[in-house]
């Protein structure tokens, strides 16, 4: 039989054979169009889940740590020396509490006097001016500033520090100087939570009496199991303790954010329950539009088309409508994720740290999973070639 090698001749077949079945074209188009908005809302929801997840275990004191231990100078000097510590940065607690100005009420503002290595190591970069040299000067954060309503260096703030006085705590006030503003790195729970910095001789001329057991020693850690996405902090840090006589150890929500991955198989069901479903709604449709062109594979047979021909007009033609469905879907799907995604979080006790998906990220697997889908839908209905 004559056989027919013309591409041209192919592609402008796969034109009219789609503007002939409008009707075909537009249940195809919706087909992919519902698979993909449902295949990117569970993306962009599970990805917001594991964003947040993320947010909410970073966000917190000495951002750039594993976490802390709870000691003295000398635990300090014990635990830089150990092997297992990549770096560690010593902090001194200048208030037995949080401050208590009345414009701090309701967010938990800690005076600490860090030294100079911390400031580098936790992403505490100035806005504007210097840090604190002198036992009367402090570093606020442009979150706070902006709070306070002043964002002038040199500008007096008495602070209401608690000190202890022959055992007993007692509120003094205490003048300071604004000598620089730092851009806050825990800015998403400044509603919560401030640090204000001040030179490390502010606990010997204010608060003399504050124990040396209550600073804190922050710690990064080089012997952490990569595979357990620090679920080990704890144990590991638990461990340096005992070396180093620390009175206690501070860890974030690592736990927990590795227990999230445990949660996203629920998330890769669903995915493949959405693609499942969407296989079967394109490969009927695809299916029955086949059969109802049976004639026209007769004549094309007729004219010396072969089957891997037949194959590229069908192939061709699903390629353009796929672009069509999934192009509509995913950004479809990301609006309603990202509407809905917040609603979700808002009722867990992560809402204040929500932070929405990367779009490319989202738009990357929604296409990955919707063109397997539609690929395999539309090639297991046609002959093989």
């Amino acid at each position: 039989m004559f056989e027919n090698n013309n591409g041209k001749i192919i592609k402008k077949l796969a034109i009219k054979n789609m503007k002939a079945n409008p009707n075909r074209d537009l249940i195809m188009v919706t087909a992919i169009f519902l698979t993909t908005v449902l295949i990117s809302f569970i993306l962009t929801a599970g990805f917001s889940f594991f964003t947040t997840m993320y947010e909410a275990s970073q966000a917190a004191p000495g951002p750039a740590a594993d976490g802390a231990l709870t000691g003295s100078k000398t635990t300090y000097e014990k635990a830089v020396l150990q092997e297992q510590v990549e770096w560690a940065d010593f902090v001194k607690k200048c208030s037995t509490t949080s401050l208590h100005n009345d414009v701090f009420a309701g967010v938990q503002t800690e005076l600490l006097a860090p030294d100079e290595s911390f400031y580098t190591h936790n992403y505490i970069t100035l806005v504007k001016g210097t840090f604190p040299k002198e036992n009367t000067q402090i570093l606020i954060s442009d979150t706070l500033a902006q709070k306070m309503g002043s964002q002038e260096l040199g500008a007096e703030i008495p602070l209401q520090v608690v000190v202890l006085q022959d055992g007993k705590e007692l509120e003094t006030e205490i003048p300071m100087k604004v000598c620089g503003i730092y851009k806050n790195p825990l800015a998403n729970i400044s509603s919560v939570y401030e640090e204000i910095y001040t030179a490390q001789g502010f606990t010997d001329a204010y608060n003399p009496e504050l124990s040396e057991n209550r600073n804190l020693i922050y710690v990064k850690l080089n012997n952490l199991n990569p595979l357990l996405l620090k679920s080990d902090v704890y144990y590991k840090l638990s461990d340096l303790s005992e070396l180093v006589d620390a009175d206690s150890v501070q860890t974030r929500h690592y736990m927990e954010f590795a227990y999230s991955f445990v949660i996203a198989l629920p998330l890769l069901f669903f995915v493949m329950l959405i693609m499942m479903s969407g296989y079967f709604l394109i490969h009927n449709v695809f299916s029955i539009s086949v059969a109802s062109d049976i004639r026209w594979f007769g004549m094309m047979k007729t004219i010396g088309t072969t089957k891997k021909q037949i194959r590229s007009i069908y192939m061709k033609q699903m390629q353009f409508l796929a672009f069509v469905g999934i192009a509509l879907g995913v950004l479809a799907g990301y609006g309603v994720g990202l509407l809905l995604a917040p609603e979700v979080i808002r009722m867990t006790d992560y809402a204040l740290y929500y932070k929405s998906p990367n779009l490319w990220l989202v738009l990357c697997f929604t296409v990955l999973f919707s063109w397997i889908t539609v690929w395999i839908s539309c090639s297991r209905t046609l002959p093989p070639p």
